[in-house]
């Protein structure tokens, strides 16, 4: 026991960001509805791919308003399942710093980031439309989203709820 409470001490001690808005983390949000808690996270998905793309032969991602480096950028969005994001620190993550131990309650399981690509639009749109099914009650393959704008229409049939999806550049 004593190990793992002085490993638990040292993530409880280790800020790995700080926030200046509370991150809501209720399971009735994440599971429902956007929420500026999965915004960060994958954000963090694609700052990471950003980070090591090049490194594992990926292309450079298109980034609105900018010129990339590199041939033939591509469209990056990063999703994440709203069940795997947990309240176990609570409600919301308040102002101030975030620790490893946070993410960790957060982010409890041990997933890793997956690049997939050649997706089409058929193929997208199903995975939306997948994630809107449970509407509007709080179901957890609801997506968290970061590089795509999506409108659902909750009160169509099952299947036919994404009005549209947009890539953030337009």
């Amino acid at each position: 026991v004593t190990p793992v409470e002085a490993c638990l001490a040292t993530f409880a001690a280790t800020t790995v960001i700080t926030t200046e808005i509370p991150l809501d983390v209720a399971r009735n949000t994440v599971r429902g509805e956007e929420s500026n808690a999965g915004n960060l996270i994958t954000d963090g998905y694609v700052y990471t791919y950003d980070q090591v793309a090049a490194e594992n032969g990926l292309p450079p991602r298109i980034i609105a308003g900018t010129l990339n480096s590199g041939d033939d950028p591509v469209h990056v969005i990063a999703l994440t399942n709203g069940g795997g994001i947990r309240q176990n620190s609570g409600d919301t993550l308040e102002v101030g710093p975030i620790s490893r131990l946070d993410t960790l309650n957060v982010l409890p399981f041990d997933n890793y980031l997956t690049v997939v690509t050649e997706v089409t639009p058929t193929e997208l749109q199903g995975i939306l439309e997948r994630s809107a099914s449970g509407l509007p009650g709080a179901a957890g393959q609801f997506l968290q989203q970061s590089g795509i704008d999506i409108i659902y229409t909750v009160n169509r049939p099952v299947e036919d709820r994404v009005k549209s999806a947009t890539l953030a550049d337009g």
